[in-house]
């Protein structure tokens, strides 16, 4: 175990590889060697005292062999490999009767001397081999070549080098475009402007400057871990795992968090590539820091035009509301003027003066109301339980006089099982005054004109009832009639319409109590509004 963490430990890849290939060949050696020795053992050969020991001098050597290659100690292993092979050859030649056939087996150290020695060194072992060819037949006179190998040995040796040499060139020119292409990819990961990681199996890999920079992280405290245990804010840990495990191209928009715990905006673009089997996800990462910025201070700006706009619309009606009893009272008083002594003119112009200071105290009493609701925006109200009943009956019996000066019949009818509510007095009838008021004034003229009263008990809420048989709205009124100074028509709104802003403060009055407001509403038939109201208290009032 400690041989194999040794091999595996070298950095230099080829080195790597060829010691990984030197120990499996002397391991194959080693076995076929031991195998050879074993069989002639059993067929009981006789071995002499100087056989024995040149076997196992050549077993030692291929033992050493391997043991030198598992360290890493790759010249001395591959000379101890091949002079302990050519031993054994030359060994099992002198030993066998047909000498000259094993000689030819010098041919594989020549062949391995080829992949792990240069020329030089394998020109040696050539003339090494010539010499050792040279002295057989002197010390061994039953070695008789028929025909020298010397030439043989040599030709053989100058092709297999010639074809060693070629693949060595082409491999080597390989790799120099494989590193020249790793540089060029290095020195442009690393000099993108944008952050750039790159994530195997969910976990990161690699990441270029940019990145580092930007969150603060060190490349040693990020190797290993996920974005999610690194810098992926909790609020977007899932949707980030889901588009990692789609392995498809996503761009998504997520919140970071630098190592000193700073938030960062960013926009994430991943796309998922196959490289030596493994799926890759690239990531590019955006700070859209500023982006955020020039969308928020777009945003406030088309919120600011918005109000400009609708200070200019406020001005542009309250103006030409506000001129319109102004205009009643200032003529109603030059002509009382004129015929102070009439009893009957006076009475008329002061009816009118009186009906436009009411006008008037309306408008003022909507806008303070505005202000009023404004203020209280977030606040707690002091709802109290009470009885709707009762105050839609005072509501009707307040409005029961306008109503007939506007020919128009008004009536209640109230639900006797309505549960009590929890409300604002004034204020909740400052609400159903607004929408029995409009109900009266676009039911005014109209010969059977009629406005219905109602409670009604509704499971766990209550609800309120105002229906007339007016001139009602289109579809598209009804979408906007909550909204602050939005006004029908003017035509519409000449002798009844006010600012606009009844039904917008009927609205917040209502939500204000945790309810809401429904209307339904025909042209030339009429409307019906709806106030829903919560029996039970609401908890964030408890």
């Amino acid at each position: 175990m400690y041989l194999w963490r040794k091999l595996i430990s070298i950095d230099n890849v080829e080195t790597r590889h060829n010691l990984a290939l030197l120990s499996g060949l002397s391991l194959v050696c080693l076995i076929c060697f031991v195998s050879i020795f074993t069989y002639y053992v059993v067929a009981g050969y006789p071995f002499t005292l100087f056989t024995f020991s040149l076997n196992l001098v050549v077993f030692c050597g291929m033992v050493a062999a391997y043991v030198l290659s598992r360290l890493g100690y790759e010249n001395v292993a591959v000379y101890t490999f091949i002079i302990t092979l050519s031993l054994g050859i030359v060994v099992t030649a002198v030993s066998e009767d047909n000498a000259v056939f094993y000689i030819n087996y010098l041919v594989l150290p020549i062949l391995l001397s080829s992949i792990f020695l240069n020329t030089f060194q394998t020109i040696i072992l050539i003339v090494a081999y010539l010499v050792i060819l040279m002295l057989l037949p002197q010390l061994f006179d039953y070695i008789i070549y028929d025909d020298l190998p010397f030439f043989f040995l040599l030709l053989f040796t100058i092709l297999l080098r010639v074809v060693t040499n070629h693949q060595r060139n082409i491999e080597k020119d390989k790799q120099a475009a494989l590193r020249d292409s790793e540089e060029r990819y290095r020195s442009l990961f690393t000099s993108l402007s944008d952050s750039v990681i790159v994530l195997e199996e969910g976990r990161f890999i690699d990441m270029n400057n940019a990145f580092l920079q930007l969150m603060g992280y060190t490349r040693e405290e990020l190797i290993g871990q996920t974005p999610m245990d690194s810098f992926v804010h909790p609020d977007y840990r899932e949707a980030v795992m889901v588009r990692i495990e789609a392995k498809a191209e996503a761009t998504l928009e997520l919140a970071g968090i630098t190592k000193g715990g700073a938030t960062i905006p960013l926009e994430a673009t991943g796309m998922t590539y196959i490289y030596h089997g493994a799926f890759l996800r690239v990531v590019v990462l955006r700070d859209i820091s500023e982006r955020k910025l020039a969308e928020k201070r777009q945003l406030e700006l088309g919120l600011e035009r918005g109000r400009v706009q609708l200070m200019k619309q406020f001005i542009t009606n309250a103006s030409h509301d506000f001129r319109t009893p102004l205009t009643v009272l200032n003529s109603s008083a030059h002509l009382l003027r004129i015929k102070a002594d009439d009893k009957e003119w006076r009475e008329k112009y002061l009816s009118r003066i009186e009906k436009q200071v009411i006008h008037l105290n309306d408008m003022v009493e909507n806008l303070l109301s505005v202000s009023r609701l404004d203020k209280a925006a977030g606040k707690k109200w002091d709802l109290i339980q009470g009885d709707l009943n009762t105050l839609m009956q005072n509501q009707a019996d307040e409005q029961v006089l306008y109503a007939e000066i506007k020919n128009v019949t008004l009536t209640f009818e109230p639900d006797k099982n309505l549960h009590p509510v929890y409300f604002d007095e004034d204020e909740l009838m400052r609400a159903i005054r607004q929408l029995v008021t409009n109900a009266i004034n676009y039911t005014s003229g109209k010969e059977d004109g009629r406005v219905v009263l109602r409670t009604l008990q509704r499971e766990d809420v209550a609800v309120i009832e105002v229906q007339d048989n007016g001139i009602g709205m289109s579809a598209e009124s009804v979408q906007h009639i909550f909204e602050m100074f939005y006004r029908i028509d003017d035509a519409r709104n000449a002798d009844t319409g006010g600012l606009g802003l009844g039904l917008g403060i009927c609205k917040e009055i209502v939500e204000a109590h945790h309810g809401n407001v429904e209307v339904e509403s025909v042209p030339d038939e009429g409307s019906t509004f709806r106030v829903i109201l919560p029996v039970k208290r609401v908890t964030s009032e408890a």
